[in-house]
Order: C-alpha cells, then structure tokens, then sequence
C-alpha cells in the first residue's frame, strides 16, 4: 500500500510540476516574424511608440503642407458615369457648342434654366388665396428679389435692354407693372382682383385653361372652386457682363449667380439674407452647430399668407451649409467614443492614445490615396469614413486590450519587479505581449481584410463618388490594423509600466487565489474508471462521505470536494464496462487513488477505482501553455457573459418535462489530461442525453431563422427609388416647395419638363486625356461625321420632317402626360424658319441652292435672327459653325415627362425617345443623307437616371463580391467548412434583414444612400462572426472538441469584446440621427440598425446555432475531408 501511494504521490508530483507557469518560448514561437515585433514592443516599448508616433506625425505634416487635406471643388459631373451613352453624346454636343462661332450680336442675356427662382404661396387657412390683402403680402415677397441692388446685373434683359419682369409672376397677373420702376405694393382694388381671378376660375375646366393658367391653380381649386396656392417663376439671364456665353469660364459665372443669391461659401447671404430679415428668421450663425437648426426650417408668413423660395443656387449652398454642421456631430461621436474607450480600457492613456490612432488614421491614409493612388477628389462624402473607423477601431483595440487582461491570468505576476537588477520583469512582459499579440494579429487581421475588401468592392463601383470613397475607406481599415498592431501594443507596456497605479487599467485581485487554487486536483479520463462486480463492492460505512444529491449522483471521496465534484451514473452498466461514455461530467481524484467512489443512485452500487492509472507523461512547454490558457479561460470570472452562457445552455429533458439549468460544478482542470477529462465528459454526455434539449438556444435559432427569412424576402426586393430622392427633412422649406411645384397645382411651368435636343453632324467623343477623378475639367473632345452634308436637298428634308413629326409622335409610357412625347406648340425649329425666311427675303427655296449658297445663307440666317419661341435668343447654338465650317445642327422641344419621374418611367421614355430616332433614321430620304449620327440629349434626367442605376448595379456587384471575399476568410480562419456556411448565411440574414427593416418598416428604396451604407453593412456584419468563429476553433487548439466546450470558449473570449465594439459603434452612429440631410439620416438608421442585427445574429442566432448543431471533432474540418479525399484516391490508384 505505501509504494502504491509512494508511486501515487510520485506521479501526482510530475502531473502537477507541469502546471507550473513556464516563460519559455516554443521552437514554433521562435521562428514566427512576431517574435521579433513583441520583443521590440517589450523591451523597448517608449521607443517603438514613439517611432511609430512620430510616423504617423511625420505622414500628418506632409499632408497638411502639401495641400493634400483640402476638399475637392465638387462639379456638376462628379456622380455622372462617364461611360454610358448619354453621358457621351452630352458631353460631345457640350463640347461642340462651347467652341461655335460667337456672333456679334448675342451679348443679350438670355434666359438660364438652371436658374430660375420659384415663389410658391398659400393661404394658412385653406381659403381663397386671391384676395386684396394676400396679394400684397405676396408682391412684399417678389420685392425682396425684384428690387434687390444688384438684380439688374443678373435680370434676363428684354429687347429694350432692360429688366425682364416674368410674365410666369402671379404678382404680375393681378399688378401688371410695365417695368421694374413702377413696382410698388399698394392694395389693389378688390373689383379689379375679384375679374382677375374669376378668369383663372373659369380656366379650371378646360384643358387649355389648366395650360395657360395651372402654375395659379390649386389641385384641389376644381372641387373647392377657387385657390389655396400660387406659384411665381422668375428668370435669370447671361452671359453676365464682360464673359462672350454662359459657358464663357463658365464656373467663375454661376460662382457670381451663387454669391448674389445666397452669399456662397456655404454661409448665409446675399438675396437670401434679405428674405430672412424680412420674416425675422434666425440663421443661428452665430452657435456652435452653426444654422442648425436649418434657418429654413421655419415657417415665412405674414397674414393669411405663407410663402416659400426655392432656386437651384440656394439648394446648392444650402446642402453644403448642412453638410458642415452635420459633420460638427462627428465631435460629440469622438467624445462618445473616448469615454467609452476610457470606461472598457480603464486607462485614460490607452483611450487617449486610441483615439489619437483612430483619428489619424484618416490623414494617414489619405497620403497614400493621394500621393500613391493618385486619386485627387475627396468630398465630404469621404469624411463619413471616421464614423466607420471610430466603430471599427474601437473594436479592434477592445480586442487587443481584452486579450492582454487575458495574459495576465495566464502569465500572473508583477511585471515592474523580478527582472535583472531588480528592475522590470522584461521576460514576463515579452511572455505576455507575444501571446497578446499573436492573437490580435489573427484576430483583427481576419476582420480588419473583410472589412476592408467589403469596401473594396465598392472601388469598382460605376459612380466615381463612392469607388473613390471604397478606396479611402479601405485604406482607412488597412492602416487602423497596422496602428493597432504597432502602436497599440507598446502602449500597453507603457500602461502597465507608468501608469498602473494612478490609472489603474488590469484588476489582478482575484489572480492570486485562483492561482494558489491551481495545484489542488490532477485529472484522470473516464476510461480509466472500470466497472467491478458487485460482490467485491466493500460498503462504506462512512455515512458523512456519502452522497446525498436527490438527482442520484456519485462523489468521489477523500477530496477536498469545495466545488462539488459529481458524475452522473445511468443504469445498465455492466461488469466490465468502459464507462467513458457515462452520462455525467469528468471525474477528478487526488492522487492518492485507491479510495472509493460511491454510488447512491437507485441501486447502491459501488464503483471501486483501484484500476485508476494516472497519465504521467511529462508535457511539452506548448501543450503545457495551452493548457493553462484553456483552464484560465474558462475559470475566469465574467458576470455577464457567464450569465448568457448559463442562459443560452438552459435545457429541458423531453423524457421527463423538467427544466434544468446546467451548472458546471466540477472544479475547472488544471492540466491538459484534466481538459481532456472533461472533453470525454462532455462528449459523453451529448451522446448520452439525447432528448436533453438546450431550448433556449433552439428557441433563439429558430426564432431568428424566421425573422431572417421574412426580412430577406423584404430586403431583395429592393428597387430604386420611384420618384424622386429627398435629400432634406420633410419639414425643410425646399422639401415643401418642390412638393408643391409638382403635387400642388394643375398646371406646371415648362421648366418642370425634361427638354429634348436632338442633333445631326456630331458622331461621337474622343476621351483622350480624360481624368475620371477631375471630370470637370476635361471632358474630352467631339467627333464628327465627315460623311454629312446638310446642303443636300434629303439632309434638309429629313429636318424638317423630323420638325413635323416630334408633334405627332405619341408616347405609350405612363410619364408621357398627354400620351405625346412633346407638348404642344413647344418645338423650336431653325430649318422652318430658314425656309420661310429665305423665301420672303430672297426667294430662294433652300432645297436648290447649291452646297455654297446654301452655307451662305445658313450663315446669315445664323447671325440675323432669332428663334420663334424665345424672339430675343438667336441660333448660335442650334446651327453649329465652327471655325466658319457647319459641323451639327440641332432642333429641341420640351417632353412632356417631368424631370423628377422615377427611373422606371425614364426609362419607358428613353425607349421612346429611341423609338423616334429608330423612325427618323428609316425615312427614304436617309437613302442619300448621312442619318448615322443623329443622336439626342438632355440636360439632366437621363445622365442622372444613368447614375441611380449604376449604384444599384454597384450595389449588386459589392454584394457579388464581398460575399465570395467573406467566406474566403471565414474559411481561411476556421479551416471549417460548416463553420463557414454557418457564418455566411448569418451575415446574410444580418444584410438583408436591415434592408429588408427599412424597406418594410420605412419605406425606403434602394437609393443613394442605402446603396453606399448597403456595403458598409457588409463590412460591419462580417465582424462579429468572424471573432466568434475564429474563437470557436481555436478551442481545437486548446485540446476541445466538443460543441459545448467550443462555445464556452468563444464566449469567454469573444462576447465581451463584441459588446464593447457593438456599444462603440451604435455610440458614434447615433449622433448622425441629429443631422438634418437626409443622407447621414439614412446612414444612422441603418449602421446602428446594422451593429444591433449583427449584435442579435451573432450571439443568438450564430452562437445558438454552434451551441445546438455546431461541427465537433473532424466534421466540417477542411483539413480532414482534404486528407480523407487523399486518402480515398491513393488506395484506388495503389488497387
């Protein structure tokens, strides 16, 4: 008996030397490039920070003095795609009219569409609008524009060079002034307004009455009989004086138009600073989130009358004035940010510096996109990425700082003692950071590439804008991972070092008892445990010793049983029986072995372990390592994340309908054969307890698998959007008025109706030398058709053809208002008036002239008249000669689609359209004349449908892509193929079932900005799977098969972090629910909506999943299914 415990006690000595704490480095360890970076970082933390500090500083002062920081000058064709076929033919007939022959006799302005002023009023009561006191109300708001100081440089000029005033004016209906000078307010009499208005009245029944009159006409004045609205439309005209045309230095001009109308520079100013005085408006310039809230997000009234402004100048400035207050909110995510680094981290050093890592990470990268790149536009667009970055990076250091708390149970001791000389323990310090480091660098580098390859997606996106913004952003990821992993990990060094005492950031109280705790038990497996006969079963008389646990377990005796060790025994067990599939957890004795373990289960059987052998074979410095970070893991204590795994583990046994909350009540293992133990343990009991349902897991899978499969059928059914995207609230001054100008009247202004050009002569464009990143500045350079001659009796012949047929040519789509495709008496035709002109003056018939003549008189007829709708604007533009040589001709009409249709309308005209063309170009006279280059254009509405659907299709193809990318590094950190799908379609359901949420819930559609969140959503969706995928096999490296050990490790290790990063990342996303553009609006709904889905799915939809039908031991293990093919292929070719 002594030898035995003398052998006993021998091999209970070596198991528990291996659990000593070794420092030492594996030959494995030694030959990884990390080894190299920890020890830099650990014996020369201040150094290696302050080198990688200085980096950053250096990088930083490059940008800011090489003008690199500085925003873009935006243009009108930045989101325009460049490559699609009306973008080219715009920019061709563009080109070729900005170098035609200038006359002598075109420095009239004449009249700018992109400028027009709308007044849009209405009676605050709902009733008649027309009344003596409302129109004087409504003439003091014409006023302010009309007699503004410097109107009569911008006023369109008549014949009499003098200001215009717009007939298209309801003040000039009821007042009728002959010129500026006589406006003047006075109440009118109320005989005269009363006939007035009853000839507006008796326009709401006849179709050429709404015509003629609609723009005065409320849509609801047929039902009410007379009108709650009115709308005003004043013109602006060019060149301004000393420019040739408006495209004379064109952006110096519209700057001109946009500092008189609104002061410019986003600020407020200008015509616009005068309607404000004028209603006592506050700007709120003077706050710190200046004009917020939007000066135009009050009301203008006065009287019965409420008034609205709108015009293209005061949108553009406006947008620009929003956009830098919003981005003020940026601030208050930053402080956010920080104090939740500071709450997680509990150190103001490592938080501070976090956020200085987070913060420069974006001029960091904008260096390498705009010195290495070489891609100069950068917006405000591209300012979005810091609220991705203060979420990612926060997150990333969450991981870095959780693993290093991690080391210190793994590694205890004073890292400022026990070194050489007494001074810093170095060797600890490089122990800890090296194990530190090597997980954040798998990690983060797993989420840190899908993220950024989710952006990257994006780089190929059509619209210049958003690749370019995927490009930057992607940058950004890039360089918050390099930071992390150099800049980070030193500081952490330099915390525990300096800053511990005043800034506590590790509490290690609890480390010494468990570490004294760590030596009490050695742990056999169950198969070592035999079965005996009953007949030699000794009964143990010791009645204090005997188990007294109602569910029938066994203890073992002669153990400092603290922690209640116990085993579940089942009946049938047999003599003989290997009894390591019993039904129970581990078993642990001490070393002295031969006691009893008795049973108290029905029958009382006892199980005498004299057979027990301890394995004793000394463990290698890795296993020994690994080891040790299993048992710590799972013995450390976390309030929170042990009350979800006890939640999500909650079972219910179907045999007997009885609730059980599992308790692990076996002390934790202290050597790998202990770990081991309880991987049998486990094992044993899944395989046993068949009906033993983890119902709350089961619950959470089914229930999400539900809810993801209804928000995925919302989310693909996605479209673009179906009129036109609002970009401000709905209680904006321009969101009102543009709803009224399209929704409010009977009738409407022909500025609301796309415009149609079509033109002969020009076949195309060369884009040599065109810069897709300044697309302002060259846009490339017009081809034309050497093959046509418009002197040719069949060349003239087809244009005035042409000319008569665009009045009859109806249209089927929906967008076609009068089921024609031009409205009526709306075609400015040159050829007809050449013709007649030609006849009354010369009588001459253009079609017998010969080729010079005719050039001739096409000439004169160019410099001498003008066209018959507008009768002060010539034919500059429309005959085309440049360089005394006719090149294009083009005659234009105004479509009767509105320019603000969806793009699915758009696209029914644009078929249309096509259509006309198709028809012009099969007339018998194109036998002889060159037809081949007939092509149209328009000003806005088909380029920019172009651009909404390139982001659709951008969307699709960054899905297309990123998907593919995600799995790849699912795949290539699990090495699982079940684990992977699992992962993936998690990421799925947590995509579409935001998109599926705004779609159902909001209403939105696949605009602009959810087609730009819309691959944001991928790269934060993919996070939090990959860190929990990536730790639930890094169990197998631990020694753990089994699904329920694998999920208690990634809940250890991952669930914490994720709540920290999920908490960081709702915090910077919140504020932009403050803004006012509806685009960072948008954007804060579905980032926030984004990190509580990922939240849900992955700790109850994809831990549930791994929890109940997770891959255990080789199943899905890629690995294992490569060698099994291998293996399979070899013994047949060897047959």
């Amino acid at each position: 008996m002594s030898e035995n415990n003398e052998n006993n006690e021998n091999n209970g000595n070596q198991v528990s030397n291996t659990s000593e704490v070794s420092l030492e480095f594996t030959d494995k360890e030694k030959a990884s490039i990390s080894i190299w970076f920890s020890e830099k970082m650990a014996y020369h933390p201040f150094a290696f920070c302050c080198s990688v500090f200085s980096i950053i500083l250096i990088v930083l002062i490059i940008v800011v003095s090489a003008g690199m920081a500085g925003m873009t000058n935006e243009s009108e064709y930045d989101w325009i795609i460049p490559t699609t076929t009306e973008s080219k033919n715009n920019d061709a007939v563009k080109y070729a009219v900005d170098h035609v022959d200038l006359l002598g006799n075109n420095s009239v302005r004449s009249l700018v569409y992109p400028l027009q002023y709308f007044f849009i009023f209405s009676s605050r009561d709902g009733s008649d609008l027309y009344t003596p006191e409302n129109l004087v109300h409504m003439c003091n708001t014409e006023t302010i524009l009309a007699k503004s100081e410097l109107f009569p440089d911008y006023c369109r000029l008549d014949e009499n060079n003098e200001c215009e005033l717009p007939s298209s004016s309801i003040v000039m209906y009821f007042y009728d002034f002959q010129n500026i000078s006589q406006w003047n307010c006075t109440l009118l009499n109320e005989t005269v307004v009363n006939t007035k208005k009853q000839v507006l009245y008796d326009a709401i029944n006849t179709g050429e009455g709404r015509e003629q009159y609609g723009l005065w006409l409320s849509k609801d004045s047929p039902s009410k009989g007379y009108s709650t609205k009115a709308e005003s439309v004043w013109y602006f005209g060019g060149p301004l004086p000393g420019y040739n045309t408006m495209v004379d230095r064109e952006d110096e001009q519209f700057k001109k138009y946009e500092t008189y109308l609104t002061g410019g520079n986003a600020e407020v100013g200008g015509v616009e600073a005068e309607f404000f005085d004028y209603f006592n408006i506050n700007t709120n310039a003077d706050k710190f989130l200046t004009y917020y809230p939007s000066p135009y997000m009050s009301t203008a009234t006065e009287g019965n009358v409420e008034s609205l402004w709108v015009s293209a100048m005061n949108q553009n400035n406006e947008v620009s004035r929003l956009v830098n207050t919003d981005l003020l909110f940026a601030t208050f995510s930053i402080i956010f940010v920080l104090i939740w680094l500071r709450v997680h981290t509990k150190s103001t050093f490592l938080a501070l510096l976090g956020m200085y890592m987070i913060f420069f990470s974006l001029p960091f990268s904008l260096f390498f996109y705009k010195a290495i790149y070489q891609i100069p536009f950068f917006t405000q667009l591209h300012s979005l990425v810091l609220f991705i970055v203060l979420g990612v990076g926060a997150d990333d250091i969450f991981v870095l700082v959780d693993s290093w708390k991690e080391t210190e149970i793994l590694y205890p001791g004073d890292l400022k003692t026990g070194g050489e000389n007494g001074g810093c323990n170095r060797k600890l310090i490089h122990r800890r950071l090296h194990t530190c480091y090597e997980h954040t660098m798998s990690t983060v580098f797993n989420t840190s590439f899908t993220t950024a390859m989710a952006f990257v997606s994006t780089g190929f996106s059509p619209s210049m804008p958003i690749a370019t913004f995927g490009w930057f952003a992607a940058t950004c990821i890039v360089a918050n991972y390099i930071f992390v992993i150099t800049l980070m990990p030193p500081a952490l060094v330099l915390q525990a070092l300096y800053f511990d005492k005043c800034l506590p950031c590790i509490n290690s109280n609890n480390n010494d008892k468990d570490n004294n705790n760590n030596n009490d038990y050695v742990g056999i497996t169950t198969k070592d445990v035999k079965v005996v006969h009953p007949q030699e079963i000794k009964p143990d008389t010791n009645e204090s010793t005997k188990d007294s646990n109602e569910n029938g377990h066994i203890e073992l005796k002669g153990i400092n049983n603290n922690n209640n060790n116990i085993m579940n025994v089942n009946d049938g067990i047999t003599l003989g029986d290997d009894i390591s599939n019993v039904d129970g957890h581990e078993i642990i004795a001490p070393s002295d072995t031969n006691k009893h373990i008795q049973v108290s289960q029905d029958s009382n059987i006892d199980i005498e372990s004299q057979e027990i052998q301890h394995r004793t074979r000394t463990l290698s410095l890795e296993e020994q390592e690994l080891a040790d970070e299993l048992n710590k893991t799972l013995i450390e204590e976390k309030p929170l994340v042990d009350f979800y795994i006890k939640v999500m583990t909650t079972s219910v046994n179907l045999d007997t309908i009885t609730f059980k909350i599992e308790k692990d009540n076996t002390p934790a293992p202290t050597t790998l054969i202990q770990a081991m133990d309880l991987e049998e343990s486990k094992k044993s009991e899944e395989n046993k307890n068949i009906y033993n349902i983890k119902f709350i897991a089961w619950i959470l899978f089914i229930g999400l698998l539900i809810f993801g499969i209804f928000g995925a059928s919302y989310g693909t059914q996605l479209e673009p959007p179906t009129e036109q995207e609002q970009w401000l609230p709905k209680q904006h001054m321009f969101t009102r008025a543009e709803d009224a100008l399209f929704n409010g009247f009977l009738g409407f202004d022909d500025a609301a109706f796309e415009k149609i050009y079509l033109t002969m002569g020009i076949s195309g464009i060369d884009r040599d030398g065109f810069d897709p990143y300044r697309p302002g500045k060259f846009r490339g350079v017009t081809r034309y058709d050497k093959g046509w001659d418009f002197s040719m009796p069949t060349c003239q012949q087809v244009v005035v053809k042409m000319c008569a047929d665009i009045q009859t040519f109806q249209c089927n789509a929906d967008a076609c208002d009068s089921g024609y495709l031009a409205r009526a008496n709306s075609t400015e035709c040159f050829m007809t008036g050449f013709r007649t002109w030609s006849e009354d003056t010369y009588g001459e018939n253009t079609y017998t002239m010969n080729s010079s003549h005719f050039y001739y008189r096409l000439k004169q007829f160019r410099e001498t008249q003008y066209q018959e709708l507008e009768p002060f604007i010539t034919y500059q533009d429309q005959i085309g000669y440049i360089d005394g040589v006719l090149k294009f001709v083009t005659i234009f009409f105004t479509s009767t689609m509105k320019s603000t249709v969806s793009n699915e309308d758009k696209l029914d005209v644009l078929h249309n359209i096509n259509k006309f063309i198709r028809q012009v170009k099969n007339y018998p006279e194109c036998n002889t004349c060159d037809c081949s280059s007939l092509l149209f254009t328009s000003p806005y509405a088909f380029t920019w449908m172009r651009t909404e659907i390139g982001l659709v299709q951008g969307f699709y193809q960054g899905l297309f892509i990123a998907f593919p990318v995600a799995f790849c590094v699912l795949l290539f950190a699990t090495g699982n193929i079940l684990l992977t799908l699992y992962a993936i379609v998690t990421v799925f359901f947590i995509v579409f079932g935001v998109l599926g949420f705004v779609n159902y819930s909001m209403g939105w559609n696949l605009g602009v900005a959810e087609s730009i969140a819309g691959i944001i959503i991928i790269g934060f969706s993919v996070d939090y799977t990959v860190h929990i995928g990536h730790m639930y096999t890094y169990g197998e490296k631990l020694g753990v098969h089994t699904r329920d050990m694998k999920y208690r490790i990634a809940s250890k290790k991952m669930v914490a972090t994720i709540v920290g990063g999920a908490i960081t990342t709702i915090g910077a996303g919140v504020f932009m629910f403050a803004c006012q553009l509806q685009f960072f609006v948008k954007m804060a709904v579905l980032i926030v909506s984004t990190i509580i889905l990922s939240y849900i799915y992955s700790l109850g939809f994809f831990m549930g999943l791994l929890l109940v039908v997770g891959p255990q031991n080789d199943e899905g293990n890629v690995i294992t299914y490569y060698e099994t093919i291998q293996t399979y292929f070899n013994l047949h070719k060897e047959e």
